[in-house]
């Protein structure tokens, strides 16, 4: 995998990357097949989930519950297409060169659908303790890569060991057939001791590399891609709170974050918008989770309420389904706990293709 400094190159540094990439194969990995995407769908199922690298004991116990729901999905006739997880972890001290690969292996066994895997590890020490983001994909992919983030000051902390912790945001550019090709960008950005200004700067990078990208891919018309991860940014935290006449939350100095990927890039939010719900009606009370709440909703974590794990996406079809999965803390709650988050699950439909009801007709 190429890795993209911090800086943001010129174009022709950029198309230099991408001419030695394209169309280079990982070694040993089976292409996917999706399609089932256009000729029974019309639209896409896209995944967010963060694996909390931490939780070690139950993690095969976990790895097996998202697989059931994938199962169900998959035997529904509607299949999770791209799965963008966040928090994958490898080395010695968690027993697994790489949990996103392990998750890969439970979801063959249990679904029978094959998924091309992409990692893009950020953080940590290799062979000892490393985080990363990856993508799963029924669907061919064809090449990959990723960029640093700005750094902060967050730290993995291990006794007397203070090991930073690097961002990165990858992408993979998949093939859908009978569509054409697509790019599927994942991001976790900083949380813990980083500052709004440095989410906020995290943030811009990784914007500037998907508009770069995209500028390359897009030279004659704008093409269909997503943006997903998780976040770590809450449109009220650090809000003065609910509103006393209305009672709903009040946004907080993190609102920037959001209004620059939605308004400022014109990405929309696949899961608000597919559920026509104003923002202020999205996991605004700091006390309890409600079912749009992707953490603090969950046995792992004792947080408080809020929604910090996305999926954007820039000229797609309307999104015409969503829901947050996994969230057993939350009344009505899709699924058991697999993480201290819950997942964000959408369905998008690709441009110039009709809305499908059900995955059935």
């Amino acid at each position: 995998m190429k890795v993209l400094q911090t800086r943001r190159r010129p174009f022709l540094g950029l198309l230099s990357v991408l001419l030695l990439l394209l169309g280079a194969p990982v070694a040993g990995a089976k292409a996917a097949d999706c399609d089932d995407v256009v000729d029974r769908r019309g639209y896409l199922n896209v995944l967010t989930l963060n694996l909390l690298f931490s939780e070690v004991a139950l993690r095969e116990e976990r790895f097996q519950r998202i697989s059931e729901f994938l199962r169900e999905q998959a035997v529904a006739g509607d299949p999770v297409d791209l799965i963008l997880l966040q928090e994958v972890v490898g080395g010695a001290l968690v027993g697994t060169d790489n949990s996103a690969d392990d998750l890969r292996d439970v979801l063959t066994a249990v679904t029978g659908e094959d998924y091309e895997l992409r990692t893009a590890f950020e953080a940590g020490l290799p062979g000892v303790l490393a985080t990363a983001n990856a993508i799963l994909s029924r669907c061919d992919i064809r090449f990959h890569f990723a960029r640093f983030l700005p750094a902060t000051s967050e730290a993995i902390e291990l006794g007397d060991l203070s090991i930073p912790i690097s961002r990165n945001i990858m992408m993979v550019r998949v093939k859908v057939p009978g569509f054409g090709r697509l790019n599927v960008y994942n991001t976790h950005l900083c949380a813990g001791d980083c500052t709004v200004s440095e989410l906020g700067d995290q943030a811009e990078a990784a914007l500037g590399f998907v508009n770069d990208v995209e500028r390359f891919f897009s030279f004659f018309r704008p093409r269909a891609h997503l943006l997903g991860g998780d976040f770590n940014q809450d449109n009220f935290r650090g809000g003065p709170g609910p509103d006393p006449d209305t009672g709903l939350g009040r946004f907080g100095p993190e609102l920037f974050v959001y209004d620059d990927i939605t308004l400022g890039e014109d990405f929309e939010d696949a899961y608000a918008e597919a559920l026509g719900l104003d923002l202020r009606d999205l996991c605004q009370d700091e006390a309890a989770a409600d079912e749009h709440c992707t953490v603090g909703v969950s046995t792992f974590d004792g947080s408080n309420a809020r929604r910090i794990d996305y999926v954007f996406v820039r000229n797609f079809g309307p999104a015409v389904e969503g829901q947050v999965i996994f969230n057993s803390e939350v009344e009505g709650g899709t699924g058991p706990s697999v993480s201290d988050h819950a997942g964000v699950l959408v369905r998008v439909n690709l441009p110039g293709f009709a809305v499908a009801a059900t995955a059935a007709e």
